[in-house]
């Protein structure tokens, strides 16, 4: 009877041995169930799928009381459950230290989860060497590089970036918007149509078929179709493609003539110069200039040579 005593006591001794070095410090879990407000999950582990952990922590890289990071857990999602060797419930009650002495072995309930890791059968989103990327399974991404560069992307192709040079750019169906750190601005729409702000204050319209509109503290210009208007301080200017010019000045006069040369026409004495070629052949002297003097409304016209 004594050997046979011996021997159960050495059973059991092996068995309970055996349960406890089942219970590890870590063990790989899937996520079957997620509870993101109070940032818990259910796993099961990977090596028994008939084994069920709930109530979970989730943890967090950066985590304070009202602030820190939080970051997406999918059911089906892999990680890994690290034991605690003193019982979770306490300490997860409130910050601060928390009374131990707890000598018992690790169990499986008290645990967190870290997840997660990618398994050889899965692709990892593209990346850069050294960038932060938050890629969700179905929807928006978030990148962060060394060089400064920050990426919103979203999948309907809208994108919010910000370059290593400053300057934020924001995309939406084709149309650019750009902000230089220098205050400027830019804005090109599907079209081909541009709306540039520059630093100086400038306003600049652009057309894809060649009509403009620059706005500057000093003067307007204007093209369309070949022609042109200018408005500065020197009066009115309108040209066209053939380089014919006429001008308004601020003294009043009214000048006509070619972009290189032009000569009053109309001027504030009310006198108005042409030139009159006559029915003179070709070869003759050179065109004569005239006078016409306008007077009262209701006068005669006088002429003078």
């Amino acid at each position: 009877m004594g050997n046979r005593d011996i021997s159960i006591v050495k059973t059991l001794k092996e068995w309970v041995g055996e349960r406890l070095n089942g219970i590890n410090t870590s063990s790989v879990a899937i996520v079957e169930d997620v509870d993101a407000d109070s940032r818990r999950v259910e796993v099961s582990l990977k090596s028994d799928p008939e084994v069920f952990i709930d109530n979970i922590p989730v943890v967090s890289p950066y985590v304070m009381d009202g602030a820190g990071m939080v970051f997406p857990i999918e059911i089906e999602m892999e990680g890994v459950l690290l034991h605690t060797k003193e019982e979770l419930r306490s300490a997860l009650a409130e910050s601060g230290h928390t009374e131990g002495g707890s000598t018992r072995r690790f169990t499986l309930e008290s645990a967190i989860f870290i997840g997660g890791f990618w398994l050889d059968d899965m692709e990892i989103p593209e990346h850069d060497e050294g960038e932060f990327l938050l890629q969700l399974l179905e929807g928006s991404n978030f990148r962060m590089q060394p060089d400064g560069r920050v990426v919103f992307e979203h999948p309907t192709d809208t994108e919010f970036e910000i370059t290593a040079d400053g300057v934020v750019r924001m995309q939406a169906s084709g149309t650019l918007v750009e902000l230089n750190p220098d205050g400027s601005y830019n804005v090109t729409h599907n079209s081909g149509s541009e709306f540039t702000f520059t630093e100086d204050g400038d306003v600049e319209l652009t057309h894809p078929e060649g009509s403009s509109l620059t706005l500057s503290p000093t003067s307007i210009d204007a093209a369309f179709a070949g022609s042109e208007l200018s408005v500065t301080e020197d009066g009115v200017a309108a040209s066209n493609d053939s380089d014919s010019v006429i001008r308004l000045t601020p003294s009043g006069d009214i000048l006509l003539g070619t972009a290189a040369s032009a000569s009053p026409v109309l001027t504030t004495d009310a006198v108005l110069e042409y030139e009159d070629t006559g029915d003179s052949e070709e070869g003759d002297s050179e065109p004569e200039t005239k006078e016409v003097t306008i007077a009262d409304p209701g006068s005669e016209h006088t002429e003078a040579s």
